[in-house]
């Protein structure tokens, strides 16, 4: 099974290979950085076949996954997901929320570690959907006739936005 397939929209052919491969890494590899790969990936493939509550429970396992073997970028990662995951519901204020709190952690990672090579594309990427996630709450707060709300959240949007651009 390669990510390809995953992209390629393949999701019901590779599902069960993904849960053979999660549930093997929990047996011989428990909160090692497969095992939080794994969860990652399965997460991914049951939010895109609209498995929320499984999903959330994969991501929820990638997280504690790549804590309990310190990779804090796919630590991150992992919140991000959860935070991707909720905007699929238009839970835009718990995504903010995680791609905060994926930020913060990203910002856990110094210069000299190897997992910093990523952190510019990484933390692009956060804001964006800091951005996303508070300009689609905005709209809904907006459709609700919600002005002044909305208009504080596309504020908050920008700040995320420039904040990311120093």
């Amino acid at each position: 099974m390669r990510s390809l397939q995953l992209k390629a929209g393949y999701w019901d052919e590779v599902l069960p290979a993904l849960r053979v491969a999660a549930r093997c890494a929990d047996d011989h590899r428990p909160g090692s950085r497969m095992a939080g790969a794994l969860y990652f990936q399965l997460a991914h493939c049951l939010g895109e076949l609209g498995r929320e509550e499984e999903a959330d429970r994969a991501a929820d396992a990638a997280v504690a996954s790549e804590r309990a073997a310190g990779h804090t970028r796919g630590e991150a990662s992992s919140v991000e997901l959860q935070g991707l995951l909720s905007m699929r519901r238009w839970l835009y204020a718990a995504a903010h929320e995680r791609f905060a709190e994926a930020e913060s952690i990203y910002r856990g990672i110094t210069s000299g570690q190897d997992e910093a090579v990523d952190l510019p594309r990484a933390f692009a990427l956060v804001a964006y959907n800091q951005a996303r996630a508070l300009t689609d709450l905005a709209e809904a707060l907006h459709e609700a006739g919600e002005n002044a709300e909305a208009l504080a959240k596309i504020a908050l949007a920008e700040r995320d936005v420039m904040r990311s651009s120093l």
